[in-house]
């Protein structure tokens, strides 16, 4: 994909504007036929009609994606699908202004605004749990938001990229970790998806707590972020890292942990 391309969708046709990261473009509305090109003045005037996310992945997280967002449609707290395009296989998304890993490493949050944040996240992952979903890779860049006038900055909160989101099925609830599927991002993850344990609801309980901590110390602080010294992202130690983390601040893991373990695993 390239600046300035248009894409067909099925509802309307978009002009790709900027690339965020390597599969996430913001785009403009265009009443244009796909074959015919946009002039500079159709341009501007597609501009007044707003911005939208134009998201690639691959096919079974677009397909996972595109479910879980039909699902939970018009759903508050819950960025929105709004079309989908063929060529190339992408999900247009609702916009919003910013997302909170970035506002609050610039300027730490204050109490009201991060009680505004919780009560609406909180909100949503009530709509994901009741519904028998387990959200995932709840963290800071993951909370998208609105800015809004005072006393407030932000009017708008909502969970984006539900590209990892799950149903669980009573029959196998807590039992999602057995296949080795990891989830969510090392320093938000709960330390039974950490040990690839069975896990389920309360990882997502686990994640936003985490979050929390990181919104209210805010400035790029992370609670079970390691030492650079000792690992990186990329770094294969790196979650052992976050577990030392993890056990330091909260000592060690219960022994109830034994009880997720799968029959036949000798561990």
């Amino acid at each position: 994909m390239t600046s300035g391309q248009c894409i067909e969708g099925k509802v309307s046709t978009y002009v790709l504007s900027k690339q965020l990261h390597k599969d996430i473009w913001t785009a403009m509305y265009q009443t244009l036929p796909i074959d015919r090109s946009p002039s500079p003045a159709t341009l501007n005037r597609s501009s007044s009609l707003g911005k939208v996310i134009i998201k690639s992945a691959p096919k079974y997280r677009l397909d996972n994606e595109r479910d879980v967002l039909k699902h939970f449609h018009a759903r508050p707290g819950i960025r929105q699908l709004l079309d989908e395009t063929r060529d190339p296989p992408s999900l247009v998304l609702n916009h919003l202004d910013d997302n909170l890993l970035t506002v609050s490493n610039s300027k730490r949050l204050e109490n009201p605004e991060i009680k505004f944040i919780a009560k609406r996240i909180l909100e949503a992952l009530q709509a994901f749990h009741e519904d028998g979903y387990v959200r995932t890779d709840i963290k800071p860049d993951n909370i998208l938001i609105n800015y809004g006038s005072e006393p407030c900055r932000f009017r708008e909160v909502e969970l984006g990229d539900c590209g990892d989101a799950c149903l669980v099925n009573p029959k196998d609830h807590l039992k999602l970790g057995e296949n080795g599927h990891m989830i969510g991002a090392h320093m938000f993850r709960s330390p039974e998806a950490m040990l690839n344990l069975r896990w389920g609801t309360p990882t997502d309980i686990w994640s936003f707590g985490t979050t929390l901590i990181s919104l209210i110390w805010g400035l790029g602080w992370h609670i079970f972020k390691p030492d650079p010294k000792d690992a990186g992202p990329d770094d294969e130690a790196y979650p052992n890292h976050v577990l030392v983390k993890q056990i330091a601040f909260f000592g060690p893991f219960p022994l109830s942990y034994f009880d997720f373990l799968p029959k036949e695993d000798k561990r």
